[in-house]
């Protein structure tokens, strides 16, 4: 018996170890309000896996901390989509100045012009 837990317990604790949490940060142009905001609040609190998430509403912005064995990004823009039809996009950063949106090492939403130097954040 004392076998059989240690080897349950061995077997937890290394399905544990190989979940991570992740963040993404999603820009909601869709969010223009404490309402929106409140709706998107209850969507996240919803969805399986969200550890934790902020909210920036003038910026529209919702970072978020997920563990990547539940749920991804594309699952989380899915069910804001779907619940209150408000469209997404994960923020990237450029490494270099982008010539066509003017953003230089910084924050761009959306930006998928050719020759701009993206890391997925």
């Amino acid at each position: 018996m004392k076998k059989l837990f240690l080897s349950l317990a061995v077997a937890m604790i290394a399905t544990m170890a190989f979940a991570e949490k992740q963040t993404v940060r999603l820009y909601i142009p869709g969010m223009e309000c404490a309402g929106c905001q409140a709706k998107v609040e209850n969507v996240l609190n919803h969805e399986k896996g969200v550890k934790s998430f902020t909210i920036t509403l003038d910026e529209r912005i919702a970072e978020i901390i997920y563990d990547d064995e539940k749920t991804n990004v594309e699952t989380l823009q899915a069910a804001l989509e779907k619940y209150l039809k408000f469209k997404s996009m994960p923020l990237r950063k450029h490494n270099t100045s982008c010539s066509q949106c003017g953003s230089a090492n910084g924050e761009h939403k959306g930006c998928n012009h050719q020759g701009c130097n993206h890391d997925k954040h």
